[in-house]
């Protein structure tokens, strides 16, 4: 009987010990997630303990999205004036900044004032992502979640600006259709206006669109999916400027300002 019971013992303790093993090898593979911005990696840390690691997985993936054009001669960290960041429910230590030289330094909305916060956690320099930041990637989410034809078409309709075969055998009606003109904006009239832009669009490579660069409005009564990305040349690796997209009656278009 006292054999039995040494058994079971010894059989709970070896059980308990390998999920406290397996919880804090989790724990830590948490905090190990990185993040690579201008070829340099990054630990992260998430203010919010409480954050999905399918969120996390998402908000890191892009991140590396958002600054996957940026060189690591462009990436530049600097000493801010001191303040603080919330991590885990304690004030930290700002200790270092995340800033980028060089053109095409867009950012997606969210990021401003909340972006690029480099604190030392666990004697790493580690890059904060805020719960300001995390609470705009779930309104994202939520966005992409209710809308997730209009996403899956943003794929296709991008996929297909790549191949110089599609854009050839476009008609002008086709084309006409690719352009979106808000109200008090008159469309062109001429189609060597709509064959012209079309015939750049081969020039560049148009990214996909970080989350954060999505919002919904109303105009003219009807549910219109905004959006803007990168666009860069092909020709000149210097160029880089934004475009904006619109979604409306199932369809994806460029948007004339």
């Amino acid at each position: 009987m006292k054999k039995r019971c040494l058994t079971f013992c010894l059989t709970m303790f070896c059980l308990v010990t390998i999920f406290i093993v397996a919880t804090v090898q989790n724990v830590l593979c948490d905090q190990q997630s990185d993040v690579k911005i201008a070829a340099r990696n990054f630990p992260v840390i998430f203010a919010d303990k409480d954050i999905s690691p399918e969120l996390q997985s998402i908000i890191i993936q892009d991140i590396e999205l958002v600054f996957a054009h940026k060189k690591a001669s462009e990436l530049h960290i600097y000493k801010p004036v001191k303040r603080y960041v919330e991590v885990h429910g304690q004030q930290q230590i700002v200790k270092s900044h995340i800033n980028f030289s060089g053109r095409g330094n867009f950012r997606p909305e969210g990021y401003h004032d909340t972006f690029g916060q480099l604190v030392d956690f666990e004697g790493k320099l580690s890059l904060v992502i805020p719960k300001a930041l995390i609470a705009a990637y779930k309104e994202a989410v939520s966005l992409r979640t209710r809308h997730k034809e209009a996403f899956a078409k943003l794929n296709n309709f991008l996929k297909d600006l790549q191949y110089n075969e599609y854009l050839e055998q476009l008609s002008i009606s086709d084309m006409r259709e690719m352009f979106w003109f808000p109200k008090g904006v008159k469309p062109w009239t001429k189609d060597k206006y709509y064959e012209k832009n079309i015939r750049k669009i081969k020039k560049y490579d148009i990214r996909e669109p970080s989350l954060l660069d999505f919002r919904v409005d109303k105009v003219n009564g009807e549910e219109i999916i905004f959006c803007q990305t990168l666009m860069t040349s092909n020709i000149d690796e210097n160029f880089f400027d934004m475009i904006s997209m619109v979604y409306q009656s199932g369809r994806w278009k460029f948007r004339f300002f």
